[in-house]
């Protein structure tokens, strides 16, 4: 069973950003610990602990935005 996730986005798409909190919410409320990459723990507006992504030892991770690839 996962206990750990981790979430990635692009800091320059806003609505990631929007995506990004709504998700750690939705995770939260199943029971995950949430960490988010540390320079999207300083935008998202919810509480967050932010570590470096060569860092983050999580179950899986979440990546939000990209170049469409």
């Amino acid at each position: 069973m996962f206990k750990t996730v981790g979430i990635v986005a692009r800091l320059d798409v806003k609505e990631s950003l929007k995506l990004a909190s709504e998700l750690a919410e939705d995770a939260r409320k199943k029971g995950l610990t949430v960490f988010f990459e540390s320079e999207l723990a300083k935008k998202v507006r919810v509480e967050a602990q932010g570590v470096e992504l060569r860092d983050m030892k999580t179950d899986f991770v979440i990546t939000i935005g990209g170049d469409g690839t």
